[in-house]
């Protein structure tokens, strides 16, 4: 096996922003499409074994490398997922490079957070537990995510490569869609775009049954493509609130429930 994972001394900012820190990074690169091939680019990458059922794709990480897996499968049409259910050893990086527009990511950190920049910028997006980022890139400049060195991570990205997506909708978007439209159909990528915040507790719902399905075969394929679709829906309800920046929002953020548990227990430890 070729194994193309090497380290580097690199700057890391915790929060994405303030002082800097030298830490050193394992590098790891994408450079194919569609996501098996993701994942199969990460074995070699990393020296791991990938397996597959019914189409999912699953690669163990090496001890060295890590613990755990990374999955991935495409459902047609250019829509897919990547779970990344590990942790790694070193402070690590995967940067996607391709010679080609990159797909439109969906990002959900569930357990643990990353950090994400445009493979042409040096600023950092960190998302934390139960929040999430989407983001699409300027023609083809890339995506890189950034892993912190032993933080356990529990992350579901839902792709879509919109040159082949779009295809499956052309025509049946009306005005009252047009942002969201403009943005799956943005095939030659003409504009950069990236949103993030706290994700509705609708989509962490279904981003936890996601990552802790216990069913394999084509059970688990059907029921991911089904859920992938219901989280598009749900973030661009989200969306379509946020931008609207109503004074009280109707969907209830995951982050506020964790908030409400946490002060549950405090008075329930405390007062009681």
């Amino acid at each position: 096996q070729f194994i193309f994972a090497h380290m580097e001394s690199a700057k890391f900012t915790p929060s994405g922003k303030g002082q800097s820190l030298d830490r050193p990074v394992r590098k790891l690169a994408v450079r194919s499409m569609p996501i098996h091939e993701v994942i199969w680019g990460l074995g070699k990458e990393t020296g791991g074994t990938v397996r597959e059922d019914a189409n999912y794709y699953t690669l163990d990480l090496p001890s060295p490398v890590g613990k755990g897996t990374i999955s991935g499968i495409d459902f047609g049409f250019g829509f897919g997922m990547i779970n990344y259910r590990c942790t790694f050893v070193a402070d690590t990086e995967i940067s996607f490079e391709l010679s080609h527009v990159h797909p439109l990511k969906f990002l959900y950190a569930h357990v643990g957070g990353f950090s994400h920049r445009f493979a042409v910028e040096s600023e950092r997006h960190q998302v934390d537990v139960f929040q999430n980022l989407v983001v699409a890139s300027e023609q083809q400049n890339g995506h890189v995510l950034y892993f912190r060195a032993g933080v356990e991570v529990s992350i579901c990205s839902v792709e879509v490569d919109r040159s082949r997506f779009y295809k499956r909708f052309v025509g049946y978007f009306g005005e009252e869609e047009a942002v969201f439209r403009d943005l799956l159909f943005d095939v030659e990528a003409t504009r950069q775009f990236i949103y993030e915040g706290d994700y509705a507790l609708t989509i962490a719902d279904h981003v936890e049954t996601v990552l802790d399905f216990p069913r394999g075969g084509v059970i688990r394929s059907m029921f991911f493509e089904g859920k992938a679709y219901e989280i598009l829906v749900d973030q661009w309800l989200q969306y379509v609130e946020d931008r609207e920046r109503t004074k009280e929002k109707q969907t209830l953020r995951r982050t506020t429930v964790e908030r409400i548990k946490q002060s549950l227990d405090y008075i329930d430890l405390h007062l009681a």
